[in-house]
């Protein structure tokens, strides 16, 4: 038999040959110089397992020879393995019939299998083999670890540098889904988060402003904070700790988790979801009790869970920390929990901690609203659809809703009378001045709203005018080039022409004809000069100040046509617009003065129809050039009443202009609010037939069909 030890033709001289490592990896012995190396070792292991089969096989069925007086010896003939050796079944009862090496038997114990005697020897050369084989593996593979590890430290610093590029790839992917900003990092142990969202909420997601350590009425204190009082000198000292308080699933807790998570987020070189400008603090530690970890094993009660957390938090926090807690205080009477959590604040706020808390306890709104730094907040809750609005107020405290809101679901008045009386009356009107500023805020955020989208609205007007004067003086210019070289081409055949003269005057030949006839060629030329009309440009402007009134002529940008104003801009800034034959209702940013050589062109009577499209199906309906399609249904879940209006009067008109005969709205059913808003509202539109329910396969009462007059 050949040698099994392989001579090792391969050599390993450098870094240079690390290029074979991965092909040697992907493609193992295909590869020349690699087959060679083991060739040796694994050659003799096939070759011994090719041998030792054929072998095994002739002295088995000699042995069946001999011994066919007992034939239910053997079970069927075939060849296994078993313990890394070939075998065959035998069954147990004549064992002793076949001469051996038993390596193995079946669970049920009725057969065993047997290495034959013959066989031996071709199995221990296999073996062998195989042994010879792993020590040639296992030296190539030192080899190739040696080549890596030779310059192990430029691969350790090249996986570092793509796991660094890696990273700030995902940074910047992760920054673009969230629309995220790149923070200011501030050194004054203070932060600023306008429009914080949380960065695992998608799609409509309201956004917060939080903010801790700044004194109120700086610049970056949002309006509407907290009027310090009198007997409190609180106009130096910066805000540390925020109590939040609101019903539950009002935005508490995310309000706490949105201010930790953007900290770790910027603090780990992060962009964050929030508003241009936002500023955060860099934090030692930020410590969270927020859930509940009650335990039966531990004998760990709600309270007791979150007093375990507190009580190690306030052992390790200090004035670099961020310290989060959720329902301080609860799980126990209300009136130790009240004690425990003003201490609790109490202690934070003299060791100069930054602290935002929820709870529910009334008694830390007067708190807050007497402990220098410390500042109230609250979620706000709409009372019309009894539903949380998740909007974040700093500066004002959450008040009790459960009185209008047992008042809205149907509680009886007797109950409501006697649950009234039962408050202190002082609480009472505290209670409804608090409403009132509630309501006043709101107001105001609202008139921000329209003042801010009044105010784009003017932006983008003011950028088209100034586009369209910017298209105006590039027109002029050129009718001013072309002019200019108009003239410059009659100068030039003129002066042609006096040359030709002057010459045929002077020739001695000349006759004395052609003088006069080219003095009458000139005079000729001159009058066609001045008979020609003279190009004037025209900048035609209206006082930007002057309002629109009715009956003038104004133009639709959306439909694309002009027509006569009916009526001045209501409240909403709705007009209505007499199109030809048809009277339309629209937005006043949609409207515009046409020039006053356009309203000449425009007389009673005469008012330029929209640019329409007839079918066969519809002879009578019209659609705008540029208008778009329009679906057959209109989803609102969801939308806020004083939005709603707005999307459906769009809708509408949409699909009026479009031709539609009927379309569906969807509202659900909810508690009716935005069903009546709707239903009322549409009642009475010159653009709509009908409006009813729809069906109970359609939607029922959370859908209204609209039948439209096409």
């Amino acid at each position: 038999m050949r040698s099994l030890v392989a001579r090792p033709v391969l050599r390993f001289d450098g870094p240079n040959q690390l290029t074979d490592i991965p092909y040697t990896w992907r493609h193992g012995p295909t590869r020349p110089h690699y087959a060679r190396v083991r060739h040796g070792p694994r050659t003799t292991c096939r070759l011994c397992c090719f041998q030792r089969k054929p072998g095994i096989g002739p002295s088995v069925r000699a042995r069946r020879v001999a011994t066919d007086h007992q034939p239910r010896a053997y079970r069927n003939f075939f060849i296994t393995m078993r313990a890394g050796r070939y075998v065959v079944p035998i069954r147990a009862t004549s064992r002793n019939v076949f001469r051996g090496i038993v390596h193995d038997e079946s669970a049920s114990g009725a057969t065993v299998f047997m290495e034959p005697i013959a066989a031996v020897a071709l199995n221990n050369d296999w073996r062998h083999a195989q042994i010879l084989e792993a020590r040639e593996v296992e030296r190539v593979l030192a080899a190739l670890s040696a080549l890596v590890a030779a310059v192990s430290e430029p691969i350790i610093a090249s996986v570092n540098t793509v796991a660094s590029i890696d990273l700030a790839i995902a940074r910047g992917r992760y920054a673009l889904t969230l629309d995220a900003v790149h923070p200011e990092v501030r050194t004054d142990r203070a932060f600023n988060l306008p429009g914080a969202r949380h960065p695992l909420l998608h799609g409509g997601v309201v956004p917060i402003d939080l903010h801790l350590g700044l004194v109120p009425g700086s610049e970056a204190q949002p309006p509407f904070h907290e009027t310090p009082s009198r007997t409190k000198s609180v106009a130096v000292q910066p805000v540390t700790s925020l109590l939040i308080t609101g019903p539950n699933t009002g935005g508490k807790t995310v309000a706490l988790k949105t201010a930790g998570l953007l900290h770790l987020m910027a603090q780990s070189g992060m962009h964050i979801p929030a508003l241009p400008g936002a500023s955060i603090a860099v934090f030692e530690n930020i410590y969270a009790d927020i859930g509940d970890e009650q335990s039966i094993e531990q004998s760990l009660s709600t309270f007791s869970s979150h007093l375990t957390n507190i009580v190690r938090i306030l052992k390790a926090a200090t004035s670099a920390d961020l310290v989060l807690l959720d329902e301080l205080g609860a799980g126990t009477d209300p009136v130790e929990g009240s004690a425990l959590a003003r201490a609790m604040i109490s202690h934070l706020v003299s060791r100069g901690i930054l602290t935002i808390a929820t709870t529910h306890y009334s008694e830390l709104k007067a708190f807050a609203y007497e402990t220098p730094g410390v500042q109230n907040a609250s979620v706000e809750f709409n009372l019309q659809t009894l539903r949380p609005t998740y909007r974040l107020q700093i500066g004002v405290p959450g008040r009790s809703n459960a009185l209008a809101i047992a008042e809205r679901l149907g509680l009886p008045e007797a109950i409501l009378s006697d649950a009234h009386s039962l408050i202190n009356p002082e609480e009472r009107r505290i209670d409804d001045m608090l409403a009132g500023i509630l309501d006043e805020r709101a107001r105001a955020r609202d008139a921000r709203t329209t003042a801010a989208r009044i105010e784009s609205e003017v932006r983008v007007r003011l950028a088209n005018l100034e586009h369209r004067l910017a298209l105006l003086d590039e027109e002029r210019e050129a009718i001013l080039l072309r002019a200019k070289e108009e003239a410059t081409g009659l100068v030039d055949e003129a002066r042609s022409r006096i040359r030709r003269a002057q010459s045929a005057t002077l020739r001695p030949d000349a006759n004395p004809t052609v003088g006069a006839q080219a003095l009458k060629d000139l005079d000729a030329a001159a009058r066609e000069v001045l008979a020609r009309p003279v190009r004037q440009t025209r900048r035609e402007t209206w006082p930007a100040e002057t309002p629109l009134r009715a009956g003038e002529r104004v133009h639709v940008t959306r439909l694309g046509a002009a027509g006569v104003l009916v009526t001045a801009p209501d409240a909403s800034g709705s007009v209505e617009v007499q199109l030809g034959t048809l009277r339309t209702k629209v937005n006043i940013s949609e409207v515009t003065r046409v020039s006053r050589r356009e309203a000449d062109a425009i007389t009673p009577g005469s008012v330029p129809e929209p640019r329409v499209t007839y079918s066969r199906a519809t002879s009578t309906a019209y659609r705008p050039a540029n208008a778009q399609p329009v679906g057959l249904q209109l989803d609102v879940r969801g939308s806020r009443a004083d939005d709603v209006v707005h999307q459906v009067d769009r809708y509408i008109s949409d699909a009026f202009m479009g031709g539609m005969p009927w379309v569906r709205i969807i509202h659900g059913k909810g508690t009716g609010v935005l069903r009546q808003i709707i239903r009322q509202h549409l009642t009475g539109n010159p653009m709509i037939r009908q409006v009813e329910a729809a069906s109970p396969s359609d939607g029922g009462e959370g859908a209204t069909i609209v039948h439209l007059n096409n």
